[in-house]
C-alpha cells in the first residue's frame, strides 16, 4: 500500500515537472532587436564614430540592428 502511494506521488511529480517545462519553453531566437545609438551632431566627429560603431555591431552581432542618431 505504501509503495503504491509513493509511486502515485512520483508519477504526479513527473507529470507536473513536464507540464512546467513545456510552459517555460523559450520564444524563438529569431526576433530582431532594434537599438538607437546616441551620437553627436551630423557634422561633428562623434557622429561618424557612432555610425562606425553601429556599423560594426550590425555586421558582427546577429539579430541586432543599431541606428546612429544625433542627440
Amino acid at each position: 500500500m505504501q509503495a503504491k502511494r509513493w509511486s502515485l506521488r512520483f508519477t504526479k511529480l513527473i507529470t507536473v515537472s513536464f507540464v512546467a517545462l513545456f510552459l517555460m519553453t523559450a520564444q524563438p531566437a529569431s526576433a530582431l532587436k532594434f537599438i538607437s545609438f546616441g551620437t553627436g551632431s551630423p557634422a561633428g566627429t562623434y557622429y561618424f564614430l557612432g555610425a562606425g560603431f553601429a556599423s560594426l555591431i550590425n555586421n558582427n552581432v546577429p539579430n541586432v540592428r543599431v541606428a546612429a542618431e544625433s542627440t
